[in-house]
């Protein structure tokens, strides 16, 4: 390991930082310990897209006890200063960027993420969540930042750092507002950006995709059921769901679709049979790993119901095989529990119209959903794809009858601008051939190029073989802050790197422990190089 590493690390390792105790922690001997430490003390916060306040005061409250520069912006990102030491006090500054929020999923709904406290787990050489997601994904990232910005100052224990500022921003997972929302006069004189936001150790990330997102919603008539009628619940589980960007190469299966085609089977195949609702999908960005269907069919034929959900559980198992072997549909009594659905079958039962059911399950089942295209230049890289990632039902009656309006939330995503435009006029296509209202996010998130004559990726890729042996430069499928942060950067050059975290997104997302380490010294690596190079 270079000189410069263990220079930090023995610097790392005198530090007395201010922070709740992390003894009883599960990941308490983990090395680095700060590193570990941090992330503990973020994991004990709640902190889902949206529900950044916690993290936001604990930061801010972090800098204090450093005695460090801070500040937030309209947005509510935060600023974090560091001056250089160890020989880097005259480098140029550098901009070290994680994201607050993280995607809160868990497979049971009595734990909400929004208070409750995330329970981490040493499993092996993995830490993962006990029953949600883990939150590595961008935790770790911003546990790496304050280790750095933690260390001292002056003293022969002060590393070789450049002036940092440590920026912090709110909402990547759903909106990036966070990042459209910078205060581009606080970064003013930074000229390399550094965000710690990936998922592979070893890899360089030097570009991404552009992407927005779109809302379909289709209205269907409440209209009274058929006597004799019983409602049935059918759930689609099981399955690996992901990053609706980073996986979405994976092909593995999608819930909405699956509950959709078990729901059309149904009215297919059984005389009298009404569909009252679906839903299913958690976050914008995640491929939706669960799915509801409420479905009426006459009390004669739930025996016929239950073999045609038997059957579309075993024809996706055949279909996706050795890729989503947990696949279950199962179809039982409506519960209670399912309160819009319920309050569609009290006194006076309604089903969906079939003209309605019709142009609902037409939408879902003919929405794109998976790589649409693969990249030219970088082998393997999906260039163009969608996903289809959560469908919600509501109650309308704006209309003066009884209505029930469900909308589709999807997710395209480029490396190419144009092509970005071609899929919003393709899905407004498909919402008025089944007349149906579109929304977007238009202008969409820009896409990130990857420059080959950047000195930094240069400086990085060394930084990560001095440690690793070997690096690999690669672009992501997926939107990165760093496309938006250039922006206010102009001039700048921008790397992306992290640890190894699978499964994001989910509640099997887990960190490789090991590599942990190797994380934080390629960043002290790259900061320490920068550090002796003139601003």
């Amino acid at each position: 390991m270079p000189v410069r590493t263990l220079l930090f690390m023995a610097a790392a390792a005198c530090l007395l930082v201010a922070r709740p105790a992390v003894a009883a922690s599960a990941v308490a001997g983990l090395e680095p310990a700060d590193v570990w430490g941090y992330f503990a003390d973020i994991a004990a916060i709640p902190h889902p897209s949206g529900h950044t306040e916690g993290i936001r005061a604990y930061l801010l409250d972090f800098a204090d006890q450093q005695g460090l520069q801070s500040a937030t912006d309209p947005a509510g990102n935060v600023y974090i200063w560091r001056p250089g030491s160890g020989g880097g006090e005259g480098a140029a500054p550098v901009v070290l960027q994680a994201h607050m929020d993280m995607v809160g999923v868990a497979n049971d709904p009595a734990i909400d993420l929004t208070v409750t406290p995330i329970s981490l787990v040493v499993d092996g050489d993995w830490v993962r969540a006990d029953g949600s997601s883990l939150g590595a994904d961008n935790g770790l990232g911003m546990a790496a930042i304050l280790a750095v910005l933690a260390a001292p100052l002056e003293g022969p224990g002060a590393p070789p750092l450049p002036p940092l500022v440590g920026l912090f921003t709110v909402d990547e997972e759903t909106s990036l507002s966070g990042a459209w929302g910078v205060n581009a006069t606080l970064l003013e004189g930074a000229s390399s950006l550094v965000n710690l936001d990936s998922e592979v150790l070893g890899q360089v990330i030097v570009g991404s995709a552009g992407g927005f997102q779109t809302y379909i919603t289709t209205q269907a008539a409440l209209v009274p059921a058929a006597d004799g009628l019983v409602p049935l619940e059918a759930h689609v589980a099981g399955l690996l769901g992901g990053h609706s960007g980073l996986h979405i190469q994976d092909d593995g299966g999608n819930a909405i679709k699956m509950i959709a085609w078990v729901a059309d089977q149904v009215l297919a195949h059984i005389p009298g049979a009404c569909a009252v609702e679906l839903s299913g999908g958690t976050a914008i960005n995640a491929i939706p790993s669960e799915a509801w269907a409420v479905v009426a069919v006459p009390a004669s034929q739930q025996g016929a119901a239950a073999a045609i959900a038997a059957q579309a559980q075993s024809d996706f198992l055949l279909e996706y095989g050795d890729r989503e072997p947990d696949i279950t549909i199962s179809l039982a009594p409506l519960a209670q529990a399912n309160a819009t659905a319920a309050a569609h079958w009290g006194s006076a039962p309604l089903c969906l119209s079939s003209q309605g059911a019709r142009a609902l399950l037409g939408l879902i089942l003919n929405l794109p959903h998976g790589v649409i295209k693969y990249s030219h230049t970088l082998e393997g890289l999906p260039e163009t794809s969608s996903a289809l990632t959560i469908v919600s039902p509501a109650r309308n009656d704006s209309g003066g009858s009884p209505a029930l309006q469900h909308t589709l939330t999807s997710y395209p995503r480029s490396s190419i601008e144009p092509e970005l435009g071609r899929m919003l006029e393709q899905a407004q296509y498909l919402a008025d051939a089944f007349g149906a209202t579109l929304e977007h996010t238009w202008p969409f998130n820009p896409a990130w190029t990857f420059d080959p004559t950047s000195h930094l990726t240069n400086l990085t890729v060394q930084a990560t073989e001095d440690v690793l042996g070997s690096a690999d430069v690669a672009a992501v499928h997926a939107g990165l802050e760093v496309a938006i942060l250039l922006q206010d950067l102009p001039g700048a050059s921008a790397v992306s790197f992290g640890p190894t975290i699978q499964n994001a997104h989910s509640t099997r997302e887990r960190v490789q422990v090991s590599l942990v380490q190797s994380f934080y010294a390629i960043l002290q690596n790259l900061l320490a190089t920068l550090a002796a190079e003139p601003a």
